[in-house]
């Protein structure tokens, strides 16, 4: 093989490997683009299914399913951490059960903080409350792509007072149910 063949070659290869990370249509799925690195650090193209949006019928069922599933219920942590209390496993798996069928959604999973302590230790405390709800999502089956934390510290209180009654209820976890592609407008009804 000469040097003018390599090159038409790697050239063919270009264009087939540009051809795969462009969205594809097969069998009437449409499929995103994306690539993979091999160990070899080479680039591989990988078709993923695209997700179609649910419908704000479907989003209301799931977000309403959701805010009952957590009525009276919170997703508790060990004191002043974002390390998950052992009695929130089995509401996690529920949430995770519940979620499953919520296709075509994205889920903000919001962490809120009550009003004692420093706002920014508040915020980052809330931001990594969050992420541990969501890593026990994923971990139960729930798609990492589904979900997104999000840590409101002290911002969003629903009573702005610092009594234990208070601090009970602005400290949440709170599941926002939105169509694929949309971002969440407020925390929904009853911060559940």
């Amino acid at each position: 093989m000469g040097p003018g063949s390599k090159i038409l070659l790697g050239a063919g290869a270009a264009a087939l490997l540009g051809a795969l990370t462009h969205s594809v249509t097969c069998g009437g799925s449409s499929y995103a683009s994306g690539t993979n690195t091999t160990t070899d650090g080479a680039a591989t193209a990988v078709a993923t299914p695209a997700v179609t949006p649910a419908t704000k019928e479907a989003v209301a069922e799931c977000q309403t399913g959701i805010n009952t599933l957590m009525a009276g219920k919170a997703v508790n942590f060990q004191s002043g951490s974002a390390y998950l209390a052992p009695e929130s496993s089995k509401l996690l798996t529920d949430v995770a059960n519940a979620l499953k069928p919520c296709t075509g959604t994205q889920i903000e999973v919001q962490g809120h903080t009550d009003l004692t302590g420093n706002a920014d230790i508040n915020q980052n405390l809330s931001q990594a409350r969050a992420e541990s709800v969501v890593k026990a999502l994923v971990d139960q089956g729930v798609p990492a792509a589904q979900l997104t934390a999000k840590g409101y510290g002290l911002t969003q209180p629903i009573e702005n007072a610092r009594t234990s009654q208070a601090n009970a209820k602005n400290r949440r976890t709170v599941f926002a149910v939105t169509a694929t592609g949309t971002a969440p407008t407020a925390t929904p009804a009853g911060g559940q």
